[in-house]
């Protein structure tokens, strides 16, 4: 496991021996594994971008997300699955099982180890397996309140995958359950227009009453795209945290001279505040 040697930068903005529990989210929304994938979705298409999911006793037992929701829908191979038992089925057949999660006795250097090392972007805080708290990258990255002097050029992702605005909904379900990037930038001749995630597909579904439809909906996502914040090339990753606590978005564009040049994540930011040797 990588072990943080130095992290000067992170700690002019948040105390890393701090228990997690000071920093992490205690009011969580959560579902039993035997609730219906119906009930689950109508979670998600409020904006809540994962659910906990427990045996009912409050023991942690997986983590249902937008992908996987989308996967079941038809855009993956969960979708095997939908064919038999439709919304009408459980949570557990569709939820990720293998969650890794943090004891409430860890601190806060402890969760950021965690998140350099294992790709994942939350994690339970769980005390004897019962969940008490959600951490998250936000949680770490929102401490900080000034400029730090690290420019979104230097930490974005560069190599990112764009959608047309004309594409049809099912084919880019399909690329965010199958391809690394979940939030999609939508651009027109290398020009950003908007931006389109996994929740604004459930929530289009949803409100269109298409759920059962996914696999063969071909409407343009022009119809679901919502304007984005950008920022330019030479702004800092204080300017980034800053969108992206007005936007509620966990991933922003960077432009230059209106044309795409990368996107910066929270992981992104993570990254760059802290140095591994």
């Amino acid at each position: 496991m990588f072990r943080l040697k130095q992290t000067a930068t992170i700690e002019k903005h948040l105390n890393l021996k701090h228990s997690v529990l000071r920093i992490s989210s205690t009011e969580i929304i959560t579902c039993t594994r035997k609730d219906k994938v119906l009930d689950a979705v109508g979670i998600l298409a409020r904006g809540i971008k994962r659910i906990p999911v427990t045996d009912g006793k409050n023991e942690l037992k997986g983590v249902l997300t937008p992908v996987n929701v989308l996967d079941y829908l038809g855009a993956g191979k969960l979708y095997n699955h939908f064919r038999n038992f439709g919304l009408n089925a459980s949570v557990g057949r569709i939820m990720f099982k293998n969650v890794k999660t943090i004891d409430r006795k860890s601190i806060v250097k402890d969760a950021l180890e965690c998140f350099l090392h294992n790709g994942q972007g939350f994690y339970p805080v769980v005390d004897n397996k019962k969940i008490v708290a959600i951490i998250s990258e936000w949680d770490i990255i929102k401490h900080i309140r000034k400029k730090t002097g690290i420019l979104v050029d230097d930490v974005m992702s560069k190599k990112i995958i764009t959608a047309k605005s004309r594409w049809p909904v099912n084919e880019v379900a399909e690329m965010m359950v199958k391809g690394l990037f979940k939030k999609l930038p939508v651009v027109e001749e290398n020009i950003l227009i908007g931006m389109i995630t996994p929740l604004d597909i459930i929530h289009y579904l949803k409100e269109n009453r298409k759920l059962h439809k996914l696999r063969t909906e071909k409407t343009e996502i022009k119809k679901l795209i919502r304007k984005s914040f950008a920022l330019k090339t030479g702004a800092d990753i204080y300017d980034a945290v800053r969108v992206m606590k007005i936007s509620g978005t966990d991933a922003i564009p960077v432009i230059e001279d209106e044309r795409i040049k990368g996107l910066i994540t929270r992981t992104d930011i993570i990254e760059a505040l802290v140095t591994i040797k």
